[in-house]
C-alpha cells in the first residue's frame, strides 16, 4: 500500500496496520483479515488474476443467499483502485444483479491471499497461462454467452466492430453515454434515434431516456447490447475526430436531467478533477426548534441532511464519500478548495451533499469563521451527526449529518491536527491553520470517545483579530481607575477569573498591549497562543514534552522578564511560582477558574499557598461574563414586566456603589434589538462585565484569616466594588444590552 499519498498525511514509520486504518477512515470502508481465511476457487475467479493483480482487488466472500446476491471484495490499494478502476466491477453488477461491498485490506492481508488465488490456479491446471488479456476474454464472452440467450434477437444489436458514425454517437454527450452506458448507435430520421444500453431493465436509464423524449420531441428504440460492443462503442468517442465548423446533428440535451438525479457512479475510468460544487436540488427534510430564551425570538429551521442525499461512491455500506484528492495548498487554502466560498447554511448544506470530506470540512469551517463562531461543535447521537457553532457565548443547532460521516469527517480533523488517526479510545489535542479569504485562522482542536463515537470541537481564534483596549471590553468608571492604578505598579499579581470562553485571555492581551513598551521585557506563557502581538516573547506550552507553566514560568525567570503572563494557574506549583514572581520584582499577569473575585482569595489558598504570600502578592482580582449586545440598528425601547422592573430598582436601591445609585429615582428604561439583516437575533457581537477586587488592609486580614469567599466579596461591596450583576444592570440601562442577557450570565 503506497505511502506517498499527500493528502492522506501518511507518516513514512506508520506500520501496515495503520496506514490501512487511515485508508479504511479516509474512504469509508471497513476493514477485513485474510490471513484466516480461506477461499475458494470459484469465488477468488469472480475476479480474473490478472485484474486482481494490475488494480488491488480480490474476491474474498460470496454470499448466494443474499437478495440480490452481494460479492465482497477486498482492495489492497483504495487510492489506486479510485484513479484506475477495472470494468469488471459495474459489469458484476449491472449484469448479474450482484451487489458489490468493498473493504479495505492490510498489504500484508493482501499480498498473502492473492499468492493463495496463485497457487491455487497452478494446482488446478499446471499447464495454464495466467494471462490478464485471455482470463478477462474468457470472463466477458462468458457474460456475453448468458446475455444473449435471454435476450430476444429483435431487441438485441451487436455494436462489436460496428463504426457509428460521429455526429450520431454524440447525440449524446460522451461523459453521460460513459456514466450511464447508453450509446445512440443509429439514428434513421431527425426525430427518432437508437440507443444501446447494458440492462433493459435499468430504471435509472428509463427515466433519463423517458426526459429525453419529452425534452428534445424525439422517439427513442432501445436495444441491448454486450459490454464488448458498448467499450467498443464508446471507443468512437476517442476513434474519430469531430467535424470542423457546423455540426451535422443537434446533440441532445441531457444535462439538465442529470443534474436532477441522484445515482451511484461508478468510480471514475481517469483521475477525478476537482470542480466547483453545482447546487443538487434535492428535497430537504427541516426540523423546527424554538431558541430557549426569555425573549420573544423567532423559530430556527435545522436543516437535516439524509444519507440518500449525499452523491454517493461505491462502498462496503453505501460509502457517502467521493474519492477525490485534494492538494497540500488546498488543505490551508480554504479559498482555494472552495473558490465561492460558503456563505450561507444552504450553500453549506449543498456542499456536504457533494460528500467530499475535505470540501465539507472546509465549507464548515469557512461559514463558522463568517459567521463569528468561537467553536465547532460535532457530536453524535444514535440517529445523526450534528454540527452546531458556537456564536456570542450560545451554541447553535446548524445541520443534522448523516451518521455516515462522522469518522470520515473526524478522521478528516485528525489528519489535519497530526493527531493519531487510529486512537479513538482516548481524548487527543491538537491545532492546524486554514487561510479563509484574507484572514490567518488558527483552530484548536480537542477529540473526545463518547458511547456514539468520536466528539470533536474546534476552538476558532482568528489571528487577524484586532486587539481591543480597556474602554472597549466594557471596563469603565471606578473599575477601570482601579485597574489602570494597578497595572502601572512595577510588581504583584493581577488575577482574571472567571470559567472557560469568559474572555479572560483576552482581557490579559488588552492589559499588555497597553502597558507594552520598547524599554521592558514581556514574556508569555500560554496554551494556546491566542493573539500574536508585536514587541513580546510568547511561548507555547507543551506538557507532553516536559514543558509546562511550573517549567516554563521557573526558565523564564532566568530571562530577565519585567512583566511575566502566566496562561493559567493549574496546580500548587504554578500558583506558588507565580506569587514568589510577584513579590521578587515582576508584574504578574494570570488566570483561573472561580466564580467570582472574591473567590479567588479562597481558592488559592486550598491550592497551597500561604495566606500571607497570597496577601502580599495580589493587586487586584478581575471577575468577568460576557454578554450580548443589541444591535445599534434594530434597537427599540421595550416594556419588561413589572416584576423584574421592581427586582431592578431593588438592587439599586440596596446598593452602596455610587456609580449605580446614581440611577435611585431615575426613569429606568430598557431596550432590546428586533433583528434586522445585519444580527444574529437582535445582537452582534459581545461586551464584559466585571468586577474588580482591589487588594486593601481589610480583604488582607479576612484572607489571612481564611474568612469564606461570601464575606469578603460582602466587604468588597462595602469599599465601593461595582459586582458583574450591577455592571450588568448599568449595561442593560443605557441600552448596551438586554436585561435578559444579565439574568442569564449573573443568576446564581
Amino acid at each position: 500500500m503506497p505511502d506517498n499519498n499527500p493528502q492522506l498525511n501518511i507518516s513514512p514509520n506508520a506500520t501496515d496496520e495503520e496506514k490501512t486504518k487511515i485508508y479504511s477512515d479516509y474512504f469509508g470502508l471497513p476493514i477485513v483479515y485474510l490471513k484466516d481465511k480461506d477461499v475458494n476457487l470459484n469465488i477468488l475467479s469472480k475476479i480474473p488474476y490478472e485484474v486482481s493483480k494490475s488494480f488491488d482487488i480480490l474476491a474474498y466472500e460470496y454470499l448466494e443467499e443474499n437478495k440480490p446476491q452481494t460479492l465482497k471484495i477486498a482492495v489492497g490499494n483504495p487510492a489506486r483502485l479510485q484513479s484506475k478502476a477495472p470494468a469488471i466491477l459495474s459489469e458484476l453488477k449491472r449484469q448479474k444483479g450482484i451487489n458489490i461491498q468493498l473493504a479495505v485490506a492490510s498489504r500484508l492481508d493482501f499480498d498473502y491471499l492473492l499468492n493463495q488465488y496463485k497457487k491455487k490456479l497452478a494446482a488446478e491446471s499446471p499447464k495454464r497461462e495466467i494471462d490478464r488479456k485471455t482470463e478477462e476474454a474468457d470472463e466477458m464472452q462468458k457474460d456475453s454467452a448468458n446475455q444473449q440467450t435471454s435476450i430476444k434477437q429483435d431487441n438485441f444489436v451487436d455494436l462489436k466492430n460496428k463504426i457509428i458514425s460521429y455526429d450520431v454517437l454524440t447525440k449524446f454527450p460522451e461523459e453521460v453515454a460513459t456514466r450511464y452506458k447508453m450509446v445512440v448507435f443509429a439514428a434513421p430520421t431527425p426525430d427518432k434515434i437508437k440507443v444501446a444500453v447494458l440492462d433493459l431493465n435499468d430504471n435509472k436509464i428509463k427515466e433519463i431516456l423517458d426526459f429525453v423524449k419529452g425534452k428534445n420531441k424525439v422517439e427513442i428504440e432501445l436495444y441491448q447490447t454486450t459490454p464488448q460492443g458498448l467499450e467498443f462503442a464508446l471507443r468512437g468517442y476517442r476513434r474519430q475526430a469531430p467535424l470542423p465548423k457546423i455540426p451535422l446533428a443537434k446533440p441532445i440535451s441531457l444535462d439538465q436531467k442529470i443534474e436532477e438525479e441522484e445515482v451511484t457512479p461508478t468510480i471514475a475510468s481517469q483521475k477525478p478533477k476537482v470542480e466547483p460544487e453545482k447546487p443538487l436540488p434535492l428535497e430537504r427534510i427541516t426540523l423546527i426548534k424554538p431558541i430557549e430564551t426569555s425573549q420573544s425570538t423567532p423559530e430556527v429551521k435545522i436543516t437535516e441532511v439524509k444519507s440518500s442525499e449525499l452523491r454517493q461512491g461505491i462502498g462496503a455500506r453505501e460509502s457517502t464519500i467521493q474519492l477525490e484528492s485534494v492538494s497540500d495548498e488546498a488543505e490551508k487554502n480554504l479559498n482555494k478548495l472552495l473558490p465561492q466560498g460558503v456563505h450561507t447554511i444552504d450553500e453549506l448544506e449543498r456542499v456536504v451533499k457533494g460528500g467530499f470530506i475535505p470540501k465539507t470540512l472546509a465549507g464548515i469551517i469557512y461559514l463558522a469563521v463568517l459567521q463569528h463562531a468561537s467553536d465547532i461543535h460535532f457530536e453524535a447521537d444514535s440517529k445523526a451527526f450534528r454540527l452546531r457553532f458556537r456564536v456570542d457565548g450560545l451554541l447553535k443547532d446548524i445541520l443534522k449529518l448523516p451518521l455516515e460521516l462522522q469518522a470520515p469527517l473526524i478522521s478528516r480533523i485528525k489528519i489535519l491536527s497530526k493527531l493519531k488517526i487510529d486512537e479513538s479510545r482516548i481524548p487527543q489535542d491538537g491545532r492546524f491553520e486554514v487561510l479563509v479569504k484574507e484572514r490567518d485562522v488558527d483552530l484548536r482542536v480537542s477529540t473526545l470517545p463518547t458511547i456514539h463515537g468520536e466528539k470533536a470541537v474546534l476552538r476558532i481564534l482568528d489571528k487577524s483579530s484586532q486587539l481591543l483596549n480597556l474602554n472597549d471590553l466594557g471596563i469603565s468608571g471606578q473599575a477601570l481607575k482601579v485597574l489602570q492604578n494597578n497595572i502601572n505598579r512595577p510588581y504583584g499579581v493581577i488575577l482574571a477569573t472567571g470559567p472557560t470562553g469568559s474572555g479572560k485571555t483576552t482581557t490579559l492581551y488588552s492589559i499588555i498591549n497597553t502597558i507594552n513598551k520598547p524599554e521592558i521585557n514581556v514574556i508569555t506563557l500560554e496554551d494556546p497562543v491566542e493573539y500574536e502581538i508585536s514587541g513580546i516573547n510568547q511561548c507555547q506550552i507543551k506538557p507532553k514534552i516536559g514543558f509546562g507553566f511550573a517549567d516554563g514560568l521557573r526558565s523564564v525567570l532566568r530571562q530577565d522578564p519585567n512583566i511575566i503572563m502566566v496562561g493559567e494557574i493549574r496546580d500548587q506549583e504554578t500558583a506558588s511560582m507565580a506569587t514568589h514572581s510577584a513579590l521578587t520584582g515582576h508584574l504578574v499577569l494570570t488566570t483561573l477558574h472561580t466564580n467570582d473575585a472574591a473567590s479567588a482569595l479562597p481558592r488559592l489558598i486550598n491550592m497551597g499557598v500561604e495566606p500571607f504570600l497570597i496577601t502580599s502578592a495580589i493587586n487586584c482580582i478581575i471577575a468577568q461574563r460576557l454578554v450580548r449586545k443589541i444591535c445599534l440598528k434594530c434597537k427599540e425601547e421595550i416594556k419588561v414586566p413589572d416584576g423584574v422592573v421592581q427586582e431592578i430598582k431593588q438592587e439599586i436601591e440596596k446598593s452602596v456603589n455610587p456609580e449605580l445609585s446614581a440611577f435611585k429615582n431615575k426613569e429606568i428604561k430598557f431596550f432590546h434589538g428586533k433583528g434586522c439583516n445585519v444580527c444574529v437575533d437582535g445582537f452582534i457581537g459581545r461586551i464584559g462585565l466585571y468586577e474588580i477586587l482591589e487588594m486593601n488592609e481589610k480583604i488582607e486580614d479576612l484572607a489571612v484569616k481564611r474568612a469564606p469567599a461570601t464575606t469578603i466579596k460582602e466587604q468588597a461591596k462595602k469599599d465601593n466594588m461595582l459586582t458583574m450583576k450591577e455592571d450588568g444592570i448599568i449595561k442593560a440601562i443605557k441600552g448596551i444590552t438586554t436585561i435578559d442577557e444579565i439574568m442569564r450570565v449573573t443568576s446564581q
